[in-house]
């Protein structure tokens, strides 16, 4: 991935989860990263993202729920923070090779 890969991460809320891999990511050299809630963003703002991002990171492949099939493929399956924070994010981040 280069630096200007636009990704989108999608967790709960939008508070902690995807927050923090935003903030990783940020401190790789990733600007163009996005943190947001599933549960609490609206339809419309959820599709104009996606349409947007290059890459989907979900939290948990639960949150991804809402987002319809045609972006489906932008989601990285192999990311996965779960609920334990400790470390995962940047783990995966590096697994992802982001």
């Amino acid at each position: 991935m280069n630096k200007d890969t636009k990704i989108l991460c999608v967790c709960r809320s939008g508070t902690f989860r995807s927050v923090e891999t935003k903030r990783v990511l940020n401190l790789k050299g990733y600007n163009d990263v996005v943190a947001i809630g599933g549960l609490k963003i609206s339809p419309d703002t959820l599709n104009m993202l996606c349409k947007w991002a290059d890459i989907i990171l979900l939290a948990k492949q639960a949150h991804g729920g809402n987002i319809k099939d045609k972006y489906r493929s932008k989601i990285n399956t192999e990311f996965n923070i779960g609920s334990d924070m400790n470390g995962i994010v940047r783990k995966q981040l590096n697994k992802i090779g982001l």
